[in-house]
């Protein structure tokens, strides 16, 4: 169980959730059955593993400051033979600190128990104020401006201020509803029926973008170039047909056709294309120089369209180019410029070409239109005047949205003509 945990598990394994129960689950079997007559509880009772086990809390315990600490001194991620030193270094100070610190508190009369609370106390009061301060003046920004920016980092970071930030609750909040019939939802219930009802009336058919986190990203980008009068999102983010969980979207909303199909339009389609990589991660890099086709992935996912085609009108939009930028070290940022690694592009133009061969090769209901050559993405797209175009590794900022929602619509618009 805990093999099968490291060799299936990926980024989408919803943890914490129940899959964590797998290699848990495994471990407690193991301590049951392990005993000083198998080869397991004689491996897992020697002195060395035992010691390990010792200092085990300690390690825990330092090894994030190192990797934090090393994060912030330097301009540029941590390099393998790093994160191997750093690891190695968590030992002898794991060692030391169960040596000096746990096992002293461990030992009657050591230190009285009205000492231990009134440091545990105090100590306690002041992390909180520390954190409390540090919440109030968002990690403390304004010394970390003044002082460790010089005037080209300090311009830099507040142009990242400004135009980046993806946590979930960010996107959430910031998809478009123009309180008529351009709308947004993440899951279909009785409301967003209701309201899809009443705007059908209205207006005729809807276009339905569908799709995670990036579908939501190209939603708003057409709510911004006022694509439709009836324009409605279906998406949410980490929920894609070839491998999605009980709170997604898509078993709803094949529902939702089988009895609204006269009310669609067309139905446009995305996710993130770092799937469809038989390489992934959070780095497309290691893929530059030869990009393998995720032929399952793609399968179910046209699959699945298929299925929705006998309905409406599908359109799968392919994916776009995942900068795997990161803005979170603003000197980073001024070390590398604000262009996109060319290799990063390669990938994706290398992914869409295969995407439009594997579907040369077989038929489909669905029309494939390619992102990739409408969005025409060069290293200089990152900064456009005073827009930062992307927020994070791969999403698009607000106004990163508005630039390609106007080259989408002039680009259906071409199709449509």
């Amino acid at each position: 169980m805990i093999a099968y945990s490291i060799v299936v598990f990926d980024e989408d394994t919803a943890i914490p959730g129940l899959p964590a129960l797998i290699p848990t689950m495994g471990a407690g079997l193991i301590i049951l059955f392990a005993s000083p007559r198998s080869l397991v509880g004689r491996l897992l009772g020697s002195r060395v593993l035992v010691g390990i086990g010792l200092i085990s809390y300690s390690a825990y315990l330092w090894h994030q400051p190192l990797f934090a600490f090393a994060r912030l001194g330097r301009a540029a991620p941590l390099d393998t033979s790093l994160v191997l030193i750093l690891a190695a270094s968590s030992f002898p100070l794991a060692y030391l600190s169960w040596r000096y610190v746990e096992q002293p508190f461990r030992r009657p009369n050591t230190i009285s128990h009205r000492s231990l609370a009134v440091f545990a106390v105090g100590a306690s009061v002041f992390f909180v104020l520390v954190g409390f301060l540090g919440q109030k003046t968002d990690g403390y920004e304004k010394i970390y401006f003044d002082t460790r920016l010089n005037p080209a980092e300090q311009e830099m970071f507040m142009l990242i201020k400004k135009h980046t930030g993806a946590t979930l609750q960010n996107l959430y909040r910031g998809m478009g509803d123009d309180g008529d019939c351009n709308f947004w939802t993440k899951t279909v219930d009785a409301e967003f029926t209701a309201r899809f009802k009443s705007c059908s009336e209205k207006y005729g058919k809807a276009v339905v973008v569908l799709g995670d986190s990036h579908a939501m990203n190209i939603y708003n980008a057409l709510y911004q170039a006022q694509m439709s009068d009836f324009l409605v999102s279906v998406s949410k983010a980490g929920c894609r047909p070839h491998k999605y969980y009980e709170t997604c979207h898509y078993d709803g909303f094949d529902q939702f056709m089988s009895e609204n199909a006269e009310a669609v339009y067309t139905i446009i389609f995305n996710q993130a294309g770092v799937h469809f990589l038989s390489a992934r991660g959070k780095s497309v890099n290691a893929a530059a120089l030869s990009v393998e086709l995720d032929t399952v992935n793609v399968a179910k996912v046209a699959n699945y369209l298929d299925s929705l085609a006998r309905h409406s009108a599908v359109i799968w939009l392919g994916p776009f180019v995942e900068t795997g930028y990161d803005f979170r070290d603003v000197r980073y940022v001024v070390a590398q410029g604000l262009k996109i690694d060319q290799r990063a592009i390669d990938v994706y133009e290398q992914l869409d070409n295969k995407l439009e061969d594997y579907f040369a090769a077989n038929s489909q209901e669905f029309n494939y239109i390619s992102l990739i050559n409408i969005l025409q993405i060069t290293p200089n797209f990152l900064i456009i005047g005073d827009c930062l175009t992307y927020r994070n590794e791969d999403h698009f900022s607000i106004c990163g949205e508005k630039i390609i929602g106007k080259m989408i619509k002039q680009a259906f618009r071409r199709t449509h003509d």
